[in-house]
């Protein structure tokens, strides 16, 4: 509860967001990074062991890919790209647990997704 000089009181909430999470970007100096989960990138399968296609679902070129840990950590895998906006990836040597992934495009766009690997 805040109450003011005046002496009106109200209660506070704060709206938990389950479509965003926050995680710290170790390869970035640090910094915060808020990754919000888009409806337009599909993680096929998922859950997964390790290999999964990453689909946009808009005709977009993907121009890069990043993948993190829970710790925020840039993760290194194999890529292969199927065509402009499907990619296979790899990261058969990772442990289980949810991962992010972010895509972004030719013109800029970013999307991103959570997925498992079990």
């Amino acid at each position: 509860m805040l109450c003011y000089y005046t002496g009106v009181c109200e209660d506070l909430f704060v709206e938990y967001a389950p479509s965003s999470k926050s995680m710290l970007n170790a390869s970035s100096n640090d910094t915060d990074m808020t990754i919000k989960e888009s409806v337009d990138i599909t993680v096929i399968p998922n859950p997964n062991k390790g290999e999964f296609r990453v689909e946009l679902k808009k005709e977009k070129e993907i121009q890069s890919i990043q993948v993190f840990g829970v710790e925020g950590k840039d993760l290194v895998f194999d890529s292969e790209k199927i065509n402009p906006s499907v990619s296979k990836i790899s990261l058969k040597d990772s442990a289980r647990g949810v991962y992010w992934i972010k895509v972004t495009t030719k013109d800029g766009q970013q999307y991103s997704s959570k997925f498992v690997i079990k």
